[in-house]
């Protein structure tokens, strides 16, 4: 993994070409500044508000573990959630041509809420089932986190024609640190659920506990999907707007 990493990051290095040449600001960035960002904080509050989608995986493992009886299982579940995150990464671009991102974001979400709701309502009883149930999953994981960041690059841009700064750094760390904080929450919560339903480590669970983690995979994630989508009806950042940003702060490249 390091070594194809670093590979993949020496291409950028060789073949990325710097087009806009920009002078430092001498106004230093303050935290308080990123409050002006409506696109980021919107954003980063809908990924908040979805927090328990993104910890599934953990999830997975309990129910592989005590619900489906062989902790090996969770090797095929994961690989299928991580093949369709991974095949979701690649055809997002071709989807971009024909819909805006807050449309691919949004339809990501929607993806997401059926495939955990469906196996909600369908139960685990049915391999098949379960498998499409998560791949779906993994593709709504996987466009949702492509839509994510370029939402926080065009953030970027926004902010600066607004205070006249450019806080790249500030504003993906905040990225960052709101992904922490969906694990550190969805962690929680899984927490939660086994403590209140009567989970017992490495024992036979009981009925109550089986219900409670296979919600923890499927009725959970399920409703993480509509809270995330509920801020996304203040998103307004057009990319017809941001174009116009674009064009303004940057003239020299609107034929590039």
């Amino acid at each position: 993994m390091a070594v194809v990493g670093s590979a993949l990051f020496t291409l950028v290095g060789f073949f990325t070409k710097e087009r806009v040449h920009t002078e430092p600001s001498k106004e230093k960035p303050q935290l308080r500044q990123l409050l002006k960002n409506k696109p980021l904080i919107v954003l980063q509050t809908s990924r908040f508000l979805g927090a328990f989608r993104m910890v599934i995986a953990t999830a997975g493992l309990y129910f592989a573990k005590y619900n489906l009886g062989d902790e090996a299982t969770f090797s095929l579940l994961g690989g299928i959630l991580i093949v369709a995150m991974i095949l979701a990464m690649f055809v997002t671009p071709f989807f971009k041509r024909f819909f805006s991102k807050k449309i691919l974001y949004n339809a990501s979400l929607v993806l997401g809420f059926f495939a955990h709701l469906g196996l909600f309502f369908l139960g685990s009883g049915n391999s098949l089932i379960l498998y499409l149930a998560l791949f779906l999953s993994g593709l709504s994981l996987g466009m949702n986190d492509v839509i994510a960041y370029t939402l926080v690059g065009d953030s970027v841009d926004y902010l600066e024609s607004k205070i006249g700064i450019r806080m790249e750094g500030l504003i993906f760390s905040s990225h960052t640190f709101t992904t922490k904080l969906q694990s550190a929450f969805g962690l929680f919560w899984i927490g939660v659920v086994l403590d209140q339903t009567g989970f017992i480590e490495n024992a036979v669970q009981s009925a109550g506990a089986e219900t409670g983690i296979f919600s923890l995979i499927s009725i959970f994630p399920a409703i993480a999907c509509v809270l995330s989508l509920i801020p996304m009806f203040w998103f307004d950042f057009t990319e017809k707007q941001h174009q116009d940003i674009l064009t303004q702060l940057h003239p020299e490249t609107k034929d590039a």
